[in-house]
């Protein structure tokens, strides 16, 4: 069994793309629009698990985003990160929580909601 990716029905996707690319650094794969006026955007490392980013033609009200779903990313630049999300409430910074001496996380919300965990 391959894991390829993890789909996210969001509202706004160029808010999340800004988010996911623009914020949290992950490389853009590739981006396209369906016949029926959806947008997809698949974000990062090639041969690697994917973020599937989906926008419904009227994406409407997301009445089940984030609840019960975590997306987990190790980032190299976490301290500068963490710097700039403290000036930024709407993302609502929670941690540092450390299950283990050796792992450390934060939480964060993206722009619908779903959680990010943060791993240093």
């Amino acid at each position: 069994m391959e894991f390829c990716w993890t789909t996210f029905e969001v509202k706004d996707i160029q808010r999340s793309i800004d988010f996911y690319h623009g914020l949290l650094g992950l490389k853009i794969d590739r981006q396209w629009s369906g016949s029926s006026g959806a947008q997809l955007a698949m974000l990062g490392e090639k041969g690697g698990p994917m973020l599937e980013l989906f926008q419904r033609n009227d994406p409407g009200d997301l009445t089940g985003a984030g609840k019960g779903v975590t997306i987990g990313l190790k980032l190299d630049n976490i301290d500068e990160l963490l710097d700039e999300l403290k000036d930024m409430p709407e993302v609502n910074l929670k941690g540092p929580t450390s299950p283990n001496e050796s792992t450390t996380f934060y939480f964060i919300n993206d722009p619908d909601g779903y959680a990010v965990q943060l791993i240093k």
